[in-house]
């Protein structure tokens, strides 16, 4: 079965993680926290706007809001990993509207269980010292 966050989240869903990302990594005022402008977040009184879909993300466990009033995030494991896949997505020629989370349609030898196709060479073998686990660790528990 597909997780919730495949049929609740949508294209400005995906956008908005891929800024909240960028946010987190070029705007850092803490290990792992980032400050998101709310200049650059839409709000509409009237329809499900910036502002709920950072909250759907959120309770998808993609992100955890870390103000009160919303401008500073911290992205979960979850949520590296899905704007990694995110922006596998993206650089293979899809986009934000195409990406789809936690479904997996045609699985074959040459792909994980999510769908995407796994890496021709193991990322150990590039990189002897590098630990996934423990980069998650530090972003989500920062030191």
């Amino acid at each position: 079965m597909p997780s919730s966050a495949f049929f609740t989240l949508g294209r400005d869903h995906w956008s908005l993680l891929a800024y909240v990302e960028i946010r987190v990594i070029d705007y850092q005022v803490a290990p792992g926290v980032g400050v998101i402008d709310r200049e650059h977040l839409r709000r509409d009184p009237t329809n499900h706007d910036d502002w709920d879909r950072l909250h759907d993300l959120q309770k998808e466990g993609f992100l955890n809001i870390e103000s009160s009033d919303g401008c500073f995030v911290r992205l979960t494991c979850r949520g590296i990993e899905a704007v990694s896949k995110l922006r596998t997505h993206k650089a293979s020629g899809g986009t934000f509207s195409t990406f789809r989370w936690g479904l997996n349609l045609s699985l074959s030898k040459d792909t994980d269980t999510t769908g995407y196709r796994k890496p021709t060479r193991d990322l150990n073998h590039i990189y002897p010292n590098f630990d996934v686990l423990n980069v998650c660790n530090l972003v989500v528990n920062p030191l």
